[in-house]
């Protein structure tokens, strides 16, 4: 009881915290990588919305091109210029939306390489601190050892 109230569990507590941090840092990269996953499925969606409308525009419209944009010569009505502008829009539409997840999607790389990399210092970190604990005692033992050792013993050995 007395021990909580005058911080002795902190030393528990600094030794917990690189695990609980990787922990979260590994939750956390979890959960960007199913965004990620999911930002590809939604990228191939709205690829496919795109391809259909451009697919489907092509029946009945005679396409020219002049000084690099398209010039529709020849419709053969008013209701299927309407349909073909209504698709060419859906497509365009599509494309900006995969674009949109194009831009998430290398927001979230970047967001994965970031928490990787906190991930690879804090272990090395937490690695360094235990080995020069361990060689702390090594040279706690070795002292122990030889500290009664005089020059003159280590002679006669």
């Amino acid at each position: 009881m007395w021990g909580t109230w005058f911080g002795g569990n902190s030393a528990q507590r600094r030794k917990d915290a690189p695990k609980k941090a990787i922990l979260d840092l590994r939750q956390q990269l979890d959960m960007l990588q199913k965004r990620e996953r999911h930002l590809e499925n939604q990228m191939a969606n709205e690829d496919k919305k795109a391809k259909e409308n451009v697919t489907s525009n092509k029946t009945g419209v005679k396409a020219g091109v002049r000084a690099g944009r398209k010039q529709y010569t020849r419709v053969k009505s008013k209701v299927m210029a309407g349909h073909y502008y209504e698709k060419e829009h859906a497509a365009r539409a599509a494309l900006k939306r995969k674009k949109q997840h194009e831009h998430s999607l290398e927001q979230t790389s970047g967001q994965i390489s970031m928490l990787e990399q906190q991930i690879y210092s804090i272990e090395s970190a937490n690695i360094n601190q235990e080995t020069l604990a361990a060689m702390k005692n090594a040279g706690a033992a070795m002292k122990t050892i030889h500290g009664k050792m005089t020059m003159e013993d280590v002679d006669v050995t």
